[in-house]
């Protein structure tokens, strides 16, 4: 038995799955929403998503999607970070002065 194989045949099999369901975007029932959304955050490797990105017949339904759920998560997370660092950066400042 080749696990390896068996492995890249199951990650293929799932992003059939995936791009099936990609297909219908944006008028995709809400638990096929919610399974795409786990699927890009937390199961597809960066070759899985460069594999589906490149299917020229999902082009303008992944754009869309990434649009409307990836990217804006990924802003948002990322000005998180942002304002969490400054805050950081304003306090070791805040009490270097005091102590100085």
């Amino acid at each position: 038995m080749n696990v390896g194989f068996d492995h890249a045949q199951a990650r293929t099999a799932r992003r059939k799955e995936i791009e099936d369901m990609l297909r219908d975007y944006p008028d995709v029932e809400p638990a096929t929403l919610d399974t795409l959304l786990s699927w890009f955050r937390h199961e597809a490797s960066s070759m899985d998503v460069a594999m589906l990105s490149s299917v020229d017949y999902l082009k303008d339904e992944y754009c869309a999607f990434r649009k409307d759920h990836l990217d804006r998560s990924a802003n948002e997370e990322g000005l998180i970070w942002s304002v969490l660092g400054i805050a950081a950066v304003a306090g070791i400042f805040g009490v270097a002065a005091y102590l100085i």
